[in-house]
């Protein structure tokens, strides 16, 4: 036995019980054996209670379906109301579920899931790479890295496009509208979860304050209260409405793209695309000043304040458990009656989930369609189709989809460079692979020695081709590279403009990469005539055997090797199959697009509200969100109830 002074009495502890004393147990049980070797007699009359009391810690098991489990789901939902996130502190019972969320916080939301903690709803606060989590790569930003987002409970992630007329339909993200911070409805809102915060703190403390022998109390009863009024204070008001408060919803508030200016686009610089695999792409408009966002729960004085709350918390846990086992019996059973019915108040609470707070809740402005442009015909009549250049915006938004596709299908996006695709921009026809349907491809002997120094070869990887395809309505046939080492590139005379020379753009070719080696082979040179430098420069050889020099994704044409190559079947089944994609590619769907403004609610089922109008095209669609974006900027929300009503609807 191990003696410890208490109050002028000596008390001792079992040291079989003693690892109970730091044991995690989702709620309170007495890990103390508590002998008064002061009285036999008031130690037996009070051991049939007591033992009762001190083998409360058998049905943490069972409480613990209403405690921790329960707690940490409401801490970490961000669908939770801030009322209930306060309310998670007001019984001690459960509060190591706290303890689990804002330790996942501190230690890093995407380091907890690899070391295999569940993240749950904490996944809507880390742009790090967790399972579920989608990769947003920016537009027009070729050197900044993708983040990683995870929508399922945020705003973004109640957008359901399943039941559209598209085969592949594009989600464009124009923005939501909420109510400013502000007037009556700032008041309510200040003032309501000001009185929740003090009834957090009232009931938080309850415990500990029967607990106490006296008004003054001890230091070990005073530092209790201190941690219990600490953790509650932080751990259960400041940090949760933080959280909510400093996370994006994904896409930018209205009332941020006013600097959105000049002609229509579809993206500009900063707008990001996130695109998986057989599901919707989406494209988010974003402000000029802010093109990415960071969740809250990546920032370092959110994880800061998450690691004082995990040891304030636990302090104050331990220490309840050592004022409980000092206590006499019938402050043991106040104090278990009080918890059991604070438990019992909270379950019910969260069972039915009145309204007690306001809320400003947003309005999400967003588009449907089957193309980002004039959709192109499945079968083109070339007497009557004009003309026409591949859209910049379609280029970039087809850089950004095909990388963001790529990573969240755990492949390789760093071969896609946009500067190396931009070269294509208002320069090739807009449906790249029909000239391989109608005529011979680009022939390189056929172009005087002057032209061809000055060419470029810029390979197009399938990903962007089907995307550049996706965005203007049409759905290519199987995938033609499937002929591994062989690829289409465009041929690009980036000078032509400028000296007047006719298009720039001369048609496609077929390349394959390689190695040269002096040695017999399929890569055979004559190292008399090309040089052993030469040989080493080349990086890839065309279909009608000129060499590739600098990067095989975007190169420069060096002189027709001496020797030809042994792949010619190859290149000639590639084009093949290219023609075959082309052919067998299918429309989207029909022309016109839908403009959605979906409101959003608390609850299990958060949409309140839904509403769709029809434009005859994206461009008029565009138009309407402009005008929606204009009035709602300067409207009067004093208007609004539940939600932000957005013009228009």
């Amino acid at each position: 036995m191990i003696a410890a002074p208490v109050q002028g009495r000596k008390w001792w502890i079992s040291p079989a019980l003693l690892p109970g004393l730091l044991a995690a147990t989702p709620c309170y049980g007495i890990p103390f054996d508590v002998l008064d070797a002061g009285s036999d007699a008031d130690s037996q009359a009070s051991a049939g209670l007591g033992d009762i009391v001190a083998n409360f810690q058998d049905l943490s098991a069972v409480l613990s379906l209403f405690a921790a489990d329960s707690v940490e789901k409401k801490l970490s939902d961000p669908k939770s109301t801030d009322w209930e996130r306060m309310s998670a502190f007001w019984s001690i019972f459960g509060i190591v579920g706290a303890v689990r969320v804002y330790a996942k916080i501190a230690s890093g939301l995407s380091a907890a899931e690899n070391a295999g903690m569940e993240l749950g709803g904490l996944r809507a606060y880390t742009n790090g790479r967790t399972k579920k989590a989608a990769a947003s790569c920016n537009v027009g930003a070729a050197d900044r890295p993708a983040t990683w987002e995870d929508d399922e409970d945020l705003l973004l992630g109640q957008v359901h496009v399943d039941s559209s007329p598209w085969i592949r339909p594009h989600v464009v993200m124009l923005g939501y509208s909420i109510c400013p911070f502000a007037g009556p409805r700032a008041i309510r809102e200040v003032l309501g979860r000001s009185f929740v915060t003090l009834v957090t703190l009232a009931i938080g403390c309850c415990s500990s304050i029967l607990l106490r022998t006296s008004v003054a109390g001890s230091t070990l009863e005073n530092v209790a209260l201190a941690m219990l009024v600490a953790s509650t204070l932080l751990g259960g008001c400041i940090i949760p409405l933080l959280l909510q408060t400093l996370n994006p919803l994904g896409v930018a508030c209205i009332s941020d793209l006013a600097s959105r200016q000049g002609p229509l686009r579809i993206v500009e610089a900063g707008d990001t695309v996130i695109t998986l695999k057989g599901r919707p792409g989406r494209i988010m408009w974003q402000s000029r000043d802010k093109s990415t966002y960071s969740r809250s729960g990546d920032l370092w004085y959110i994880r800061a304040l998450s690691g004082m709350a995990t040891a304030i918390t636990l302090v104050a846990y331990i220490t309840n458990y050592l004022l409980l086992g000092a206590a006499n019996t019938w402050r043991s059973y106040a104090w278990l009656g009080s918890q059991i019915g604070i438990l019992v108040v909270r379950y019910v609470l969260w069972a039915f989930r009145p309204r007690i707070l306001g809320m400003r809740r947003p309005t999400l402005l967003y588009a449907v369609c089957g193309s980002l442009a004039p959709a192109i015909p499945v079968k083109i009549d070339f007497d009557n189709w004009p003309p026409q250049c591949l859209p910049r915006d379609i280029v970039y938004f087809a850089v950004a989809s095909a990388k963001s596709k790529l990573l969240n299908s755990h492949g390789v996006e760093r071969h896609i460079k946009l500067a190396n695709l931009d070269v294509l921009s208002e320069v090739a026809p807009r449906d790249l692979l029909q000239p391989a349907c109608r005529r011979v491809f680009c022939e390189l002997d056929e172009i005087s020695p002057e032209v061809r120094e000055r060419l470029r070869i810029v390979k197009l990887p399938w990903s962007v081709v089907e995307e550049i395809y996706a965005a203007q309505g049409l759905i290519l046939g199987a995938n033609p590279w499937v002929l591994g080492g062989i690829s289409l590139a465009a041929v690009v005379d980036p000078f032509a403009k400028d000296e007047k020379q006719g298009d720039s753009f001369l048609g496609l070719t077929t390349v394959h990469s390689c190695k040269p080696t002096a040695i017999d082979g399929v890569f055979e040179f004559d190292r008399q005539k090309a040089g052993a430098a030469a040989v080493g420069d080349i990086v890839g050889i065309t279909y009608d055997n000129y060499g590739i020099t600098g990067t095989i994704e975007l190169g420069c044409l060096a002189h027709k090797l001496p020797r030809p190559h042994q792949l010619l079947d190859s290149h000639i089944k590639f084009r093949e199959n290219v023609a075959t994609c082309r052919e067998t590619a299918r429309e989207n769907g029909p022309s016109h697009c839908e403009v959605h403004s979906q409101e959003y609610g608390d609850g299990v089922t958060p949409i309140v509200e839904h509403n769709m109008k029809t434009e005859s095209s994206l461009a008029d669609a565009l138009q309407y969100g402009r005008d929606v974006i204009y009035h709602t900027v300067r409207k009067d929300h004093s208007h609004c109830t539940d939600v932000c009503k957005v013009f228009g609807f």
